[in-house]
């Protein structure tokens, strides 16, 4: 596996169907891999920048009274080439903007279990406990059929129920939750709740609420507040 070649054609909108399922798999298992995208990903944004703005500069002097008239006709056909080579360079850069899809794969990861402490290899008597097992196994499935059976459920294990739904593409399930646990009280992932809500805003398209959820993230350090404030940038 060519983890570079990978994010090349990631870059290039060329990966086929089952290199983007390893693609999307690799960005939630090796943070390495995730950060090396970003940062490719960010480098292509930079010079993408820089030479609209060179063209700019340069389209700009023509309007200069200063400039001589025989100059004129020269920077007349370098502007009309400019102008192609700009066109066809947005054209581009359009096509291979990163998707509402791209950017929930690329930042969403399930969160860290905090709330049930699982002992490995001892048989767990709590129906809760044991489904937490599963959830830190990242067996989405078993861990929402064992969350099912639990009545009353409590508002925080809710809140994981709902990344579950997320990780598992129900995301309109995923939504309802989330939202109704940020409206509740006393609940302890408030911050994490709104940056998951955000993800799966983004991943029905919903580009507006995913950047008010965003704005609440980017309002405390205390989780992915960096992440909200860079994502608002991309998404602007």
């Amino acid at each position: 596996m060519n983890k570079d070649k990978l994010i090349y054609d990631y870059l290039s909108n060329s990966l086929n169907s089952e290199d983007k399922k390893l693609f999307e798999k690799l960005l939630l298992e090796d943070n390495t891999f995730k950060e090396e995208v970003t940062f490719q990903a960010d480098l292509k944004q930079a010079i993408r920048a820089k030479q609209r703005d060179d063209i700019k500069k340069e389209l700009q002097k023509l309007d200069n009274p200063k400039v001589k008239l025989r100059k004129i006709s020269a920077w007349a056909i370098a502007a009309s080439i400019a102008v192609l080579l700009f066109l066809g360079s947005y054209a581009l850069l359009k096509k291979e903007t990163v998707s509402q899809q791209d950017l929930f794969a690329a930042n969403f990861e399930p969160y860290q279990n905090v709330l049930h402490i699982v002992v490995r290899g001892k048989k767990n008597n709590d129906l809760v406990d044991e489904a937490f097992l599963y959830y830190e196994n990242n067996d989405f499935a078993h861990f929402l059929e064992l969350m099912s059976q639990v009545k009353p459920i409590s508002l925080d294990d809710d809140f994981y129920v709902a990344i579950a739904y997320l990780k598992l593409g129900e995301t309109k399930k995923a939504i309802t939750i989330l939202n109704e646990y940020l409206t509740a009280r006393n609940t302890r992932f408030k911050q994490q709740a709104y940056w998951y809500l955000s993800l799966a805003y983004l991943k029905t398209d919903q580009v507006n609420a995913a950047k008010k959820a965003l704005k609440e993230v980017s309002k405390s350090p205390d989780f992915k507040q960096k992440e909200a404030v860079k994502l608002l940038k991309q998404l602007d």
